[in-house]
């Protein structure tokens, strides 16, 4: 395994504004979340990578809340003081990021310990058997009511957001 060479920095206390590469704002972020989507279009369905690149999304998509919540403006901030009121709040207005939130949360944690929905899940779905016995299976979001592909919730999510961002002008 090759050892990255470590870049010194003139710096010990660097700002946070320094710790997200490129992204600067929620609207960098949202770019983030297109580019992620994208890339998953680019992945057959039926692969670990696919569900690999879904997660990557269903995390991306949630966490906007914290980029977008650490840029309202002080009228609007006032409507929810903590960022745990916002976050009910944007669950409330969106089922995309309510299923969103399920996925991201339960691949940092695991096991989701606050308030899981009983109803979000991925279940798989056998597609076909190959001719050397392989069982291919596509993942599905399933939110109680209907099923969806993956890609059908992570737009649904980037969607909601940008329509948000445009109704805050962020």
């Amino acid at each position: 395994m090759n050892k990255p060479s470590r870049i010194s920095s003139p710096s010990t206390s660097l700002h946070a504004q320094f710790k997200t590469f490129s992204l600067r704002g929620p609207r960098d972020l949202l770019a983030k979340l297109k580019w992620d989507i994208e890339q998953l279009q680019l992945i057959s369905s039926h692969t670990v990578g696919y569900h690999y690149q879904a997660m990557n999304c269903a995390v991306t998509a949630w966490q906007m809340c914290d980029w977008v919540y650490a840029d309202l403006n002080e009228s609007k901030r006032a409507l929810y003081p903590r960022e745990r009121q916002f976050r009910e709040h944007i669950k409330a207005e969106s089922n995309w990021l309510k299923i969103c939130r399920e996925l991201a949360d339960a691949s940092k944690h695991r096991n989701l310990k606050d308030s899981p929905s009983l109803e979000i899940g991925t279940p798989f779905i056998d597609v076909f058997t190959t001719r050397n016995g392989e069982t291919i299976t596509q993942m599905q979001v399933y939110d109680g009511d209907a099923i969806y592909s993956a890609e059908q919730v992570m737009w649904g999510a980037y969607d909601f957001w940008e329509e948000y961002l445009k109704n805050l002008s962020l």
